[in-house]
């Protein structure tokens, strides 16, 4: 967890529920939304931009997104999007707890890997454009997942943990 997180930053917003632990957002700024102002959660975020681009803030970096980026914010973390004049950001997020991929178990896989993202001691990489080399296998995983909330075909949730699954494996491998 970061050390200068206040509570007056958390964010007052409920991300699901416990037997639905996720939450997805389709975000359009500032035509719906004017800007997301810097909150933190406990809930771990990922977006995908659609279209434009925005200045993204997340724990000390700061960045400009394009359309297809994967951005990915891990739990606790300070975090905001600015709209920059006259260009709309959309984009899908989806927010999860990591309760979701068992994080309050205490197996091999939620100590060595879930914890350590929650706990701030491990920071996966939170932003990848279209040029990354690993872009192609990443992009295929984040499209599935967006699918998954999207449709909610029967047996969806399976599904999706999944792919989140799927998704933490990949940052794992590659080291990202």
């Amino acid at each position: 967890m970061e050390p200068y997180l206040l509570s007056s930053q958390k964010q007052d917003v409920n991300h699901g529920t416990i037997l639905s632990p996720y939450a997805h957002y389709h975000c359009i700024i500032p035509t719906v939304l004017p800007d997301v102002l810097l909150h933190w959660h406990v809930e771990a975020e990922i977006t995908l931009v659609l279209e434009g681009s925005a200045i993204y803030k997340i724990g000390e970096e700061t960045f400009q997104s394009q359309k297809g980026d994967f951005i990915f914010v891990a739990p606790n973390t300070l975090h905001s999007v600015q709209p920059l004049p006259g260009i709309t950001h959309i984009s899908d997020t989806l927010v999860f707890h990591l309760d979701m991929l068992g994080y309050s178990l205490m197996d091999q896989y939620s100590l060595a890997y879930l914890h350590p993202i929650y706990s701030g001691f491990l920071r996966p990489l939170s932003h990848m454009s279209q040029d990354h080399p690993l872009y192609p296998d990443f992009s295929d995983c984040i499209s599935q997942i967006f699918l998954c909330v999207k449709n909610k075909d029967m047996y969806f949730e399976m599904a999706l943990k999944e792919k989140l699954h799927h998704l933490f494996y990949l940052l794992f491998q590659h080291q990202c």
